[in-house]
């Protein structure tokens, strides 16, 4: 975790990890879209200000941070429909002779 630098960080939470002893922790520190490290509070916030001293972070504008909204709702709803086709693979077919309604 050390070499990680963060994006974005999400802190005092409960993460589930097997990486952890305690099998969860509080924060989680992304870059690039993707989980790079989850810790503590403390230790993600220190990836954070890693960050920051070398540059690594920057203020977004509102612009950028609509279009990153409008992203994460397409993405939700794919999702959403990909797990509608997933339950219809999975729910029982009809049986013969049985109620269509």
């Amino acid at each position: 975790m050390s070499d990680a630098q963060a994006d974005l960080i999400f802190i005092g939470g409960r993460v589930r990890t097997p990486a952890r002893e305690s099998g969860f922790g509080q924060a989680i520190a992304v870059s690039g879209g993707l989980i790079q490290a989850i810790g503590d509070d403390e230790e993600i916030r220190d990836l954070a200000a890693r960050a920051v001293a070398h540059g690594g972070t920057r203020d977004m504008s509102t612009d950028e941070i609509r279009a990153l909204a409008v992203q994460a709702v397409d993405h939700a709803e794919r999702v959403t429909v990909l797990l509608r086709r997933l339950s219809d693979l999975l729910a029982p077919a009809p049986q013969p002779g049985g109620d269509l309604s």
